[in-house]
């Protein structure tokens, strides 16, 4: 049971994470908290692209894979923002991301055969 202090939000707006622009468009996010050194921490956050919000979601946790609304295109950077996180989660005094990818579907799927 996590205590009191840890309980309580902090708005981390400003705390952000950038993925430069990939070769090709992209049309999925992936998103992995470090939950094994830092725990679940992120409550709230967007993804945006070119100034423009492309999805918002609450936590992210072990993994969490967005399906982007329309494809990014190709060198286009897309940034996570977390607008809110818990305060004092496991040993980190800061928030950590175990992952932060872009892929096309499409792509992936054609060199899997599938």
């Amino acid at each position: 049971m996590r205590s009191q202090a840890q309980k309580q939000l902090l708005n981390k707006q400003g705390t952000s994470f950038e993925l430069p622009g990939a070769a090709v468009g992209v049309d999925r996010v992936l998103i992995e908290e470090d939950v094994a050194t830092c725990g679940q921490a992120v409550t709230s956050y967007s993804l945006s692209a070119g100034g423009k919000v492309l999805v918002t979601g609450g936590s992210i946790g072990h993994c969490r894979i967005h399906r982007l609304p329309a494809p990014v295109p190709a060198g286009t950077s897309i940034s996570l923002n977390v607008t809110q996180a818990l305060a004092g989660v496991g040993e980190c005094a800061e928030l950590r991301l175990r992952r932060l990818a872009s892929f096309d579907y499409a792509s992936c799927a054609a060199e899997l055969g599938r």
